[in-house]
């Protein structure tokens, strides 16, 4: 009868060891497969806490990133409007310059048709809409701003303030764009830019030209200018809001770029470095389950022979 060598204890610590490395293959091949340390945060260990924190911070960070964004679009909207204004109005001082002493009635009711037609055209631009929002109103984003209905005809000079044509509110808009910052933009068409411009357009659309209001023309002449200067105002403004938007946006931007790389020096693997550990682990694995089977397989009898 053959008996076996004594090998229970060395195959047991051989199958063990074994059995440790097939394990740990195992992980390195689904790193190389994900290219991640492990698929959940329990496998990350003591850097599990890091990562998510890194992760929330990032969405947070990419929230604020497109708040800024989605702002600076509005504000790119209000300045292309306003610079439409100016060309409505650059238009009229044309009209009001052309216009002398000596108009005869068909110029006249002419130059009155023209303002009239530029003052809708104003108001147009007043109550401009960016994804469903009016962005002269204020937080009134759902309300028509301007209503030219509301506002009483000026003829003569001199011209007051009138704002009666306004349904917004004097709420300036407001943006979060990190932990710390908040950032107003805007304006709203009860600015005094606006106001004037809606004025000059009034008064030249209803004053006297048979014969012609001379006063009235000469504080449209003036008031035509205040009306380009402010509006042009309000450009410079909203263009330094859109620059402080795109700084903070960039600011969100650059930190997602620092969480990726963080969150990717926490959870990801050097797939380069997981594949040789790969082919070293296959090979011991390999050279470890045949020297089982060699060890198993030994008897006295081949040792008595």
């Amino acid at each position: 009868m053959s008996m076996r060598v004594a090998t229970f204890n060395t195959s047991t610590r051989m199958l063990a060891t074994t059995l440790g490395t097939q394990a740990r293959l195992a992980e390195l091949q689904m790193q190389q497969a994900t290219g991640k340390i492990s698929t959940d945060y329990g496998g990350l260990g003591s850097s599990a806490g890091r990562l998510v924190n890194v992760e929330v911070s990032k969405a947070r960070a990419e929230a604020f990133a497109k708040a800024a964004s989605l702002s600076g679009d509005r504000v790119e909207v209000m300045y292309d409007a306003c610079g439409a204004i100016v060309d409505v109005l650059t238009e009229l001082r044309a009209k009001i310059s052309q216009a002398t002493g000596t108009l005869d009635a068909t110029s006249g009711e002419a130059i009155n048709a023209v303002a009239s037609e530029l003052m809708e055209e104003a108001a147009s631009l007043m109550n401009t809409q960016f994804e469903g929002r009016y962005l002269f109103a204020g937080s009134r984003v759902d309300t028509k701003p301007v209503d030219l209905t509301a506002l009483a005809a000026q003829s003569t000079a001199p011209t007051t303030a009138d704002t009666s044509y306004y349904n917004g509110d004097d709420a300036i808009t407001s943006v979060r764009v990190s932990n710390d910052d908040v950032i107003e933009y805007g304006v709203t068409a009860a600015d005094p830019a606006f106001e004037k411009t809606l004025r000059v357009f009034n008064l030249v659309a209803n004053m006297a030209v048979s014969p012609l209001d001379t006063a009235a023309l000469t504080e449209a002449s003036s008031l035509v200018l205040e009306a380009l200067d402010s509006m042009t105002t309000v450009q410079t403004m909203l263009s330094l809001d859109a620059r402080a938007l795109e700084r903070a946006e960039q600011n969100q931007l650059d930190y997602v770029d620092y969480a990726e790389a963080m969150a990717s020096s926490l959870g990801e693997v050097d797939i380069a470095a997981v594949a040789a550990s790969v082919s070293t682990y296959e090979a011991q694995l390999q050279a470890s389950y045949s020297a089982i089977s060699k060890i198993q397989n030994l008897r006295l009898v081949d040792f008595l022979r």
